[in-house]
């Protein structure tokens, strides 16, 4: 499975690698781009009600919130790269979350 499967949401359901063409078509990315706030606001609001039902700790649900928070201000100053390959905004800020926190 090639590196790029593994990034899109439904690449690991198929045995060969999507076309450019595919993927430029499927990415959403240069427009819903602009719902970062969002989609970063509707990710806190989930993690608090994961640490309220005891799904993550609060440590867990603290160290998540302060990721956003860091994405968010790289998005708000610019220094976020926007890139079809990231298919859409949930994706993107999911990305450079695991990159910050794991």
């Amino acid at each position: 499975m090639s590196e790029n499967q593994n990034q899109q949401l439904w690449g690991a359901r198929f045995s060969e690698a999507s076309s450019k063409l595919l993927e430029a078509f499927n990415a959403s990315i240069h427009f819903d781009r602009l719902l970062y706030c969002e989609d970063i606001e509707g990710s806190q609001a989930h993690v608090a009600m994961l640490a309220k039902q005891g799904i993550v700790t609060d440590a867990e649900a603290e160290q998540i919130t302060a990721g956003l928070e860091q994405v968010k201000g790289e998005i708000d100053r610019g220094e976020f790269i926007f890139s079809s390959d990231q298919e859409d905004i949930h994706m993107a800020i999911e990305k450079r979350l695991t990159a910050l926190i794991g």
